[in-house]
């Protein structure tokens, strides 16, 4: 499992330091179509349906990912929302990824996997990519703060002991985030399948 960690740490790296890394085999990656609220056309169906099975997806990321090795189980894919959504005072925003699914193994929670299809050159894709990868760490970071508020009224109302073995800080109390919190990495691909170079 160990191994299977440090290598989606080196994918994340890449991802966090180059925008997004090159993992096929394509002389052109970074793609789009444009603008970003589209009806999804014949071609992008057909690929988000072909890749929406959990054998073909863990194929996907294995073979580019993980150079073959079967390190992906089809069986440990769950699928996700694809909608993606922050909203703070007067700012909302939405996104939707093209395919984006939940790793688990032994019921411990991976990471986070997307897959984005792109037709046309975008050279600004890998900014689009963080962006998408922002949204679903924001959301698994709100989840955490909901369950620990759940917890912080629930030991407040029963009794005097805590649900928490220690004393939470200011920091953890106020932000609902705790020390031993975490969030699982996010890690995105995208597929170019147009002609141009």
């Amino acid at each position: 499992m160990n191994i299977l960690l440090q290598r989606l740490k080196l994918i994340l790296f890449s991802f966090e330091h180059f925008g997004a890394l090159n993992l096929i085999a394509s002389k052109t990656m970074f793609s789009s179509s444009y603008p970003e609220r589209r009806i999804m056309g014949k071609k992008d169906i057909a690929q988000h349906d072909y890749f929406s099975n959990p054998r073909r997806f863990a194929d996907l990321w294995n073979g580019l990912a993980f150079k073959g090795e079967q390190v992906i189980k089809w069986e440990d894919l769950k699928d996700m929302d694809s909608t993606q959504t922050y909203s703070k005072n007067t700012i909302a925003l939405e996104k939707t990824a093209d395919l984006i699914k939940k790793w688990t193994s032994k019921g411990q929670e991976l990471a986070i996997l997307l897959a984005e299809n792109q037709e046309t050159v975008d050279y600004s894709l890998g900014v689009r990519i963080m962006f998408e990868q922002a949204l679903s760490y924001h959301a698994q970071v709100m989840e955490t703060k909901r369950k620990n508020s759940s917890i912080q009224k629930q030991s407040n109302v029963e009794t005097d002991k805590s649900v928490t073995s220690r004393k939470l800080s200011s920091g953890e109390y106020l932000y609902r985030f705790r020390k031993e919190d975490h969030i699982k990495p996010v890690a995105a691909i995208a597929l170019y399948w147009g002609t141009e170079e």
